[in-house]
């Protein structure tokens, strides 16, 4: 089960020292727990065991190494992914200070860009402070 980076690095290791390395899903042994017992509690005796009748079933992927160029392209895109996600959850969180401490910014700024709107918020840090 290659969930998170650790298990990509230990099957990237596992391959080069000659083993033949399958993949299994996560949500596969996820719903195999939640169908064997109807508990989504997590054991990992009991995770080890539904892999393997997985693997035994057939309901597995070949681990494919990559160049290491490619792994890395690959991480960084997740990455860049994973920054935009959190990129628009801030500027959200912004948005909903403002409309708490400074409610008339967004109409005032609705039609301005960012090139204006930002000089703004950093020279007036609040309005409390623009009264001084």
């Amino acid at each position: 089960e290659c969930a998170g980076r650790f298990g990509e690095t230990f099957a990237h290791f596992l391959s080069k020292l000659g083993y033949r390395v399958v993949l299994v899903q996560s949500i596969a042994t996820k719903r195999t727990r939640e169908l064997e017992d109807l508990s989504p509690r997590k054991d990992d005796d009991k995770d080890a065991a539904q892999i393997c009748r997985l693997i035994a079933m057939g309901h597995f992927s070949w681990f494919l190494p990559q160049a290491e160029s490619l792994a890395a392209l690959r991480s960084l895109t997740t990455e860049r992914r994973q920054l935009r996600t959190d990129a628009v959850k801030l500027r959200n969180r912004l948005r909903d200070h403002l409309a708490i401490v400074w409610p008339e910014f967004e109409t005032v700024y609705l039609e301005s860009t960012s090139a204006r709107r930002e000089p703004s918020l950093r020279h007036c840090r609040s309005p409390l402070m623009s009264e001084h």
